[in-house]
């Protein structure tokens, strides 16, 4: 426990030292315990990779919740619905099939939510191209229950690095992609409040990028 709150500390100094909001990633402990020592460490929200470890968020009265995937399937809208009228619901895509079935979902339950683009910064998982960032933004503007609040990335591909170098080169990578996405984004005039990216391995290498607004680590409460 002293190992976990140094490694708390040391996170949410990393963050306020360099302006950054941190919205940690709660699959790597899936604990309302250790969400409640990141909030006490004054973690700004919290991002989820799947709808249980939102709701445990929400039912502890945690109101600022990222979605880290496109969530669709008529259960998994409804859990979403239900949430965003307890918390703050930043919801995130990469596409526009799925934006087209929430604004319809939306619609019916008369809501509007926040959404993050992903931008792909070399995993190859999932996002979106950061040369696409500003085209796909303008065509979600037909989609009027949800509002653009900016980008996201997960550069995923830093755990199968070796040495330090290698983890520079990824945060690089990193750094390129969505620097190249938010100045393609800002010259077509649209506001980019959240650039976020998350992973304990480079996160002090975003930390120290202007234009990153916003960290979403979730190994390094253990470094395991």
């Amino acid at each position: 426990l002293d190992i976990l709150e140094k490694n708390l500390a040391d996170m949410a100094a990393l963050c306020l030292g360099n302006g950054k909001k941190l919205y940690p990633m709660v699959k790597t402990h899936k604990s309302a315990y250790i969400a409640a020592r990141q909030a006490a460490h004054g973690a700004d929200g919290f991002m989820v990779g799947t709808l249980d470890e939102a709701e445990m968020l929400a039912a502890n009265e945690h109101g600022e919740i990222m979605l880290a995937y496109p969530v669709v399937g008529d259960a998994n809208m409804n859990r979403v619905v239900a949430l965003a009228r307890k918390a703050h619901v930043i919801l995130s895509f990469d596409g526009l099939e799925a934006a087209s079935l929430w604004e319809d979902r939306l619609d019916a339950a008369d809501l509007t939510l926040d959404y993050l683009l992903i931008i792909d910064c070399g995993l190859h998982r999932f996002g979106v191209p950061p040369t696409m960032a500003a085209g796909l933004a303008r065509d979600m503007g037909r989609f009027k229950r949800l509002h653009f609040r900016g980008i996201a990335t997960h550069p995923g591909q830093v755990y199968g690095c070796q040495t330090p170098d290698e983890v520079a080169a990824v945060a690089a990578e990193e750094a390129a992609a969505l620097k190249m996405a938010y100045d393609l984004l800002t010259s077509a005039g649209m506001a980019v409040e959240h650039v976020a990216t998350g992973s304990t391995p480079t996160a002090k290498w975003a930390a120290q990028q202007p234009f990153i607004t916003t960290l979403r680590p979730g190994n390094y409460v253990f470094n395991d």
